[in-house]
């Protein structure tokens, strides 16, 4: 036997070996996995009902970083609030150059949840040239995640 067929079948062997020992062991069954915990409640839409002046205090909260930036975008804004607390803010979209300041501003919203427990609210900014601006009232709109204008 040459050197290259001895070679071949020590190869050929040792890789059929690990197949066989990787390969299920007859009758053996595989483990029974649960997953249980609580999903997430969706989130409300309605921001304006447990924060009546949202669109008033994040126009005016964000103004200045929308003529410094000067850029268009949407940054969708998820705010969870327990009776008049908020509890977390995070925002996602862009340019990231409003973020940090859209999530303080929301930070800093004045809210009151008519419901007992944490609710969780979603909306989105809007950051607007010139154009648009003047049409909408200002270069920062607040819209619902339909679209809707809030």
């Amino acid at each position: 036997m040459s050197t290259r067929s001895a070679l071949f079948t020590l190869i050929s062997t040792a890789l059929l070996a690990g197949v066989a020992v990787a390969a299920p062991q007859g009758s053996k069954e595989l483990q029974r996995v649960e997953v249980s915990g609580a999903a997430e409640p969706a989130a409300r839409t309605d921001v304006r009902v447990a924060c009546p002046d949202v669109v008033s205090e994040m126009q005016k909260r964000l103004a200045n970083v929308s003529y410094r930036v000067g850029r268009e975008g949407e940054l969708t804004v998820d705010l969870k609030l327990n009776g008049s607390a908020i509890e977390s803010v995070s925002v996602q979209g862009g340019p990231r150059e409003y973020r940090s300041d859209t999530r303080s501003a929301a930070w800093q919203l004045q809210c009151s949840n008519p419901q007992a427990s944490s609710q969780l609210y979603r909306f989105v900014v809007a950051f607007v040239n010139e154009d648009k601006a003047a049409q909408s009232g200002g270069r920062v709109a607040l819209r619902s995640i339909d679209g809707k204008t809030l």
